[in-house]
């Protein structure tokens, strides 16, 4: 089944329900099904054709939402361009995936590299005017066809490039298929058991993969609702969601702290809602504890990566660990191995590695990386883990992360519990800064629960060398108030070792 399958199907079956909503306007099942083959024509009267990539750059939006589904429609593949991505990456992303057509507005459009701005041969405004461009109204305007020329007889064709942050090294282009986004947004129908009865809150641009699978796709698969709040502050979320009484929502970790550290937590009613969604980073326990404490309703932590969709999730009535990742979903193989490809033991630390058949098709010209990241028939995430003797994974940390500190591994995961266990502590995350005699040194980093007095680093110090190994114990320990975050969302922990390195050059 394919995206505009899944939007027909829905349309046929229920037309009058609401699709997608912003504060001002709502659009009909009908109504979307509609314009989506209205917009499908228009991009095919451009020129483009099956297999073309076609990029985005808009705010979170219904303009967005139908450029997506009317690409899909006419069987392009969408290239999106995040909205606090610098010109720099954009420039990249269109280097890259070489679109031959781009749909943005006015002021956006001025922000863009003229340079890599040559190869594209159609630029659709939906604000303002440029030389050279479409106006979005006139292509809506256009007769509604059944068959845009430019679908393919292809069973299940490209439809999504999406670029990883390069918080590791350069981007890598991530392709998708129709049918493969689909399967995942199943999945999770399935695993949550949704229905035309939920509605989602979607505070992150559509275009974000867990968004795009968890919140749109699904809901368009069940004729459910999606609220589209844009990207708000603490205080304007929780208007947004006592306005839209959202069954559920997704929220990343960084977020989720902020929104329930804010007092309208406490004040506002959840009753509306039947669990809440946690993905891209691990939340910890606290998190968790704190926000099921306040909502009275279940927080998920969804496991998953852009290559492969969802892989883990705690089960939505089934026992729950906290601060637990929950079990591998059923369809989707896993085993952890140690760093010679072995398996690990229960209880024992291993790579995590996944097979499915809804991972990405593979990494955008790149042939080679392709074949290392899936030619074995199974996916190294790069991520330590371990099962306990219920079937549940625990997450340890990422390989890359790994501290060797005078030929010894550090006991990271071991460390930050131990900080965690402390009543003032809220979170906690150590990193391995670089060292002339030890080769790394572990670093500590940690920020206070409200309203907690600061326990210092001698108290700290004292409570981890209790508990681990001298190798183990950090360096140095250093309260921050806000953690730095990659353009995804989760701790930018290169940015904690530059941070350590300043802080040791001033003391």
């Amino acid at each position: 089944m394919l995206i505009w399958d899944i939007v027909e199907r829905t349309a046929a079956l229920m037309p009058d329900h609401i699709a997608v909503a912003t504060d001002d306007q709502e659009v009909t099942y009908r109504r979307l099904a509609m314009d989506v083959n209205r917009l499908a024509a228009g991009f095919c009267a451009l020129g483009l054709q099956s297999g073309d990539r076609i990029a985005l750059l808009l705010p979170s939006g219904i303009e967005l939402v139908m450029a997506f589904l009317a690409a899909s429609r006419a069987s392009l593949i969408v290239v999106p361009l995040p909205l606090d991505a610098p010109p720099s990456l954009h420039g990249l992303y269109l280097s890259d995936a070489c679109p031959k057509a781009l749909v943005t507005d006015h002021t956006l459009l001025s922000t863009l590299p003229e340079a890599s701005l040559s190869q594209v041969e159609a630029v659709v405004l939906t604000a303002g005017q440029a030389p050279g461009s479409t106006d979005y109204a006139h292509l809506m305007g256009l007769e509604p066809n059944n068959s845009p020329k430019g679908n393919t007889l292809c069973k299940d064709p490209l439809g999504l490039l999406v670029f990883s942050s390069g918080t590791t090294g350069r981007p890598k282009g991530i392709v998708h298929t129709q049918a493969r986004l689909v399967e995942r947004a199943e999945h999770l129908v399935n695993t949550l058991m949704l229905t035309d009865k939920d509605k989602t809150l979607l505070v992150f641009s559509p275009m974000r993969t867990p968004c795009l699978v968890y919140q749109l796709l699904a809901m368009l698969r069940v004729g459910g609702t999606v609220v589209l709040a844009g990207q708000p502050d603490s205080d304007m979320f929780w208007k947004r969601y006592a306005q839209a009484r959202p069954t559920y929502t997704v929220v990343m970790p960084a977020l989720a702290r902020r929104l329930f550290e804010h007092p309208a937590a406490a004040s506002v009613d959840h009753s509306h809602v039947r669990f809440w969604i946690t993905t891209g980073d691990h939340p910890g326990p606290e998190l968790v504890r704190k926000a099921e404490q306040t909502t009275g309703k279940p927080m998920l932590n969804l496991y998953g990566l852009t290559e492969t969709g969802l892989v883990v999730a705690h089960p939505l009535n089934g026992p729950r660990k906290m601060g637990a990742m929950g079990k591998p979903l059923c369809g989707v193989d896993t085993c952890l191995v140690d760093a010679a490809g072995r398996d690990v033991k229960q209880g024992e630390t291993g790579r995590l590695l996944v097979r499915t058949k809804n991972w990405m098709v593979g990494y955008w010209n790149d042939t080679l990386r392709t074949h290392q990241a899936i030619g074995s028939g199974w996916f190294d995430t790069q991520d330590l883990v371990c099962m306990d003797e219920d079937g549940y994974y625990w997450f340890r940390g990422r390989v890359q992360d790994v501290i060797v500190r005078n030929a010894i591994n550090v006991a990271s995961a071991l460390v930050t519990d131990v900080l965690l266990e402390h009543p003032a502590v809220a979170e906690a995350v150590l990193v391995g800064v670089p060292d002339v005699i030890a080769g790394q040194v572990p670093v500590a980093f940690y920020c206070l629960k409200q309203r907690c007095d600061d326990p210092g680093e001698a108290t700290l110090r004292a409570l981890v060398a209790a508990r681990v190994d001298p190798e183990s114990i950090p360096a140095s320990f250093h309260r921050i108030a806000q953690w730095p975050l990659s353009q995804r969302g989760k701790v930018d922990r290169a940015g904690l070792i530059r941070i350590a390195q300043a802080r040791s050059q001033t003391n």
